[in-house]
């Protein structure tokens, strides 16, 4: 029968050397494990006889580090620790304590205070540990007093729970598996994405953004429905509100306003040759294939040349009709029928026109007030 390894057990409470118990940095990661022939003997990789692993949660659970390491003789010796935090900085070694090695049996064992258990099966009403794992590596989970933890088998953090309630999660979540559920980031989708789904479970309305744009911008869509619906962009330096066809349809038609740093566009839809109108800083306009119609600002009113008006009157400022010292300043202005004004270069120089039903007359040059 082979004899049992040559070994002996290390128990530590963590506490710093000033005094205390279980009060080390909170970033400790591990503890090196020396053993020497003498109290006063320098640790360093020859000396090291193992790793014995303590963190946060023996800390904050008041849980001793315990291991248990093999040496190659009986001969009594001394034991010294280096902490060791989570970047890899170590302390100074700790005092000598005096061991004397024996061997580790678990026969008839009442008591058992290990290290690492490899087979077999644990079967208890409640289990203190500070560290649980269900692997060492790739697709596992581990439970700490810092919260639950979770791999994919590339060995990537896909949940994280902390004990402080933040919550990590990659991959997709859903409040429900049919029906009206939330999904947040769903199978799929090709933006960062959270759709809202109605008791159908098919339809979503969604919110989304766009992290490949130069600046990205936030979409929120109404639910899928034929023929529209409607949506809204939220970007960096701009604002829009859109209804009609979902975007990259073929005839890109939809009724929408846009506010921007220039002003305000409402327009029938996304074609270049639909009417808009433009709300600006210093003027309104109204525009057909991208023309403008109709300008108003504070230093009047300016009608494009090919603009029918019937039955139109005007007042306030002079009405320009194609350039400068070219004006038309009433039309029908209720003194007489059928009348429109013309000037020139001025109130000084003016002639009307209007027609009575049987002649048309023309006055000449002048000034004629019609108020």
């Amino acid at each position: 029968m082979e004899e049992a390894p040559l070994g002996f057990l290390v128990k530590h409470d963590l506490g710093k050397a000033s005094g205390g118990l279980f009060n080390l940095e909170q970033d400790l990661h591990h503890l090196e494990v020396h053993f020497g022939p003498t109290a006063n003997f320098a640790p360093d990789a020859t000396t090291m006889v193992g790793i014995l692993p303590a963190t946060i949660a023996n800390i904050s659970g008041r849980i001793p580090a315990v291991g248990s390491f093999q040496v190659d003789s009986v001969t009594p010796g001394f034991v010294r620790v280096v902490a060791v935090d989570r970047a890899g900085n170590k302390s100074n070694p700790s005092e000598a304590a005096p061991c004397s090695p024996r061997r580790l049996k678990d026969e008839y064992i009442d008591s058992l205070t290990v290290s690492k258990i490899t087979a077999g099966t644990i079967s208890t009403t409640w289990l203190l540990a500070g560290e649980i794992k269900t692997a060492e590596s790739g697709a596992r989970v581990e439970m700490t007093s810092e919260g639950l933890r979770q791999y994919n088998t590339d060995g990537i953090l896909t949940v994280d729970i902390a004990s402080d309630g933040n919550v990590m999660v990659s991959g997709e979540y859903q409040t429900d598996t049919a029906g009206a559920r939330i999904a947040i980031n769903p199978g799929g989708a090709r933006h960062e994405e959270i759709r809202f789904y109605g008791d159908n479970g098919v339809n979503a309305a969604r919110i989304f953004s766009n992290a490949t744009a130069p600046y990205g911008f936030l979409r929120i869509e109404g639910a899928d429905y034929t023929p529209a619906r409607g949506y809204m962009y939220v970007a960096t330096d701009y604002i829009s509100m859109h209804y009609g066809e979902p975007p990259n349809a073929t005839d890109q038609t939809a009724n929408f306003i846009y506010v921007d740093d220039v002003g305000v566009h409402i327009r029938g839809d996304r074609l270049a040759d639909d009417p808009w109108i433009a709300l600006e800083d210093t003027h309104v306009q109204v525009l057909t294939s991208n023309t403008v119609r109709l300008r108003v600002s504070d230093s009047g009113v300016k009608i494009a040349d090919d603009l029918e008006l019937n039955g139109i009157m005007f007042g306030g400022p002079w009405i320009e009709s194609g350039g400068t010292g070219r004006r038309a300043g009433v039309l029908n202005s209720g003194k007489f029928d059928n009348e429109i004004w013309f000037s020139w270069s001025g109130p000084g120089s003016i002639f009307r026109i209007w027609v009575d039903g049987t002649n048309v007359v023309s006055l000449p040059a002048g000034f004629y007030n019609v108020n």
